[in-house]
């Protein structure tokens, strides 16, 4: 699986997707792995005016792809946009097309479902070796009941990501021995996913994963510990700027408002002296203190 990164560049809303960068066309994988493909009908307006394609589920998308052939054969309405589809290999195609709301039924199911706008591209990865078919779910015990329906043409024409994931709710589910693929009936009908756990030994079927590697630290345990400490004091060696407090802000403005030439030099009010300074009535107190005093001289016989 190869991933895909869709962007906007008007709004540079960023999804991502996942294709399958697929096998040799027409050339079944005997032991997976097979994906969660469905045929589907899909239809515009009109639904006796339907067309049956494969519709890939992908859960790791989170928008919608479908292909130039699916709006020719449709006669779908397409607006314009800006947008990017990104690999992970940094390979870029453009995408100046999308449309409008589709609706998508299972094959052999009832219920359908409006699929909203989806982005247009020239073709969707070629996943036909990873379509489950019939024979192979005649070769496990537990998928023998399962009736795969087969399309002529094996492209996938319509990519559903997690956005419209009330196509994914899984309604059936059948398990088999370890390591056998899995048989799961969604909302648009039945697919098998997975692969032959015990068959799939040769190169072509492992899977390229992305590893990265970290060099090794020649710190010890402790260095590493106290440098992650430090951390939290990063912002020491910025330089720091104290703000003038309420009472300084307030002398500032007084000096400025107050300041005048008189004569020869300069004067102006005391910048810290409160003007509404208001003293207690300490009259009562006086008095007490006078009285203890005049006690204090008369009693004296000096």
């Amino acid at each position: 699986m190869s991933n895909l990164t869709l962007k906007k560049k008007c709004d540079t809303h960023v999804v991502a997707l996942a294709c399958g960068s697929g096998s040799p066309k027409n050339k079944p994988k005997k032991n997976g792995p097979w994906f969660n493909v469905v045929p589907v009908k899909v239809w515009s307006n009109n639904q006796n005016n339907y067309v049956m394609i494969y519709a890939l589920l992908d859960s790791a998308a989170a928008t919608r792809l479908c292909a130039d052939s699916l709006v020719s054969t449709l006669g779908l309405v397409v607006d314009k946009t800006h947008a990017e589809i990104q690999t992970a290999t940094a390979s870029c195609d453009p995408c100046h097309q999308k449309t409008g709301c589709v609706n998508v039924q299972g094959v052999n199911e009832t219920e359908s479902f409006v699929i909203p706008e989806s982005y247009v591209v020239k073709q969707l990865a070629d996943v036909s070796s990873h379509i489950p078919r019939q024979e192979v779910a005649n070769s496990y015990a537990h998928l023998q009941n399962l009736k795969i329906p087969q399309l002529p043409v094996e492209n996938i024409e319509l990519l559903i990501g997690c956005n419209a994931h009330e196509t994914f709710k899984v309604m059936e589910q059948k398990c088999g021995a370890f390591g056998e693929p899995i048989g799961v009936r969604t909302r648009l009908g039945w697919c098998i996913f997975g692969a032959d756990y015990k068959a799939c030994t040769g190169p072509e079927n492992v899977c390229g994963v992305s590893i990265r590697l970290e060099p090794a630290l020649s710190e010890d345990f402790g260095e590493r510990v106290l440098r992650v400490l430090e951390q939290d004091f990063a912002d020491i060696n910025v330089p720091q700027v104290a703000a003038p407090s309420r009472n300084d802000q307030k002398a500032l403005h007084k000096m400025e408002s107050t300041c005048e030439k008189v004569g020869e030099h300069y004067q102006m009010a005391l910048p810290w002296k409160n003007e509404e300074t208001k003293l207690p009535d300490n009259r009562a107190m006086a008095q007490r203190r006078l009285n203890t005093l005049k006690k204090k001289l008369e009693a004296d016989s000096v």
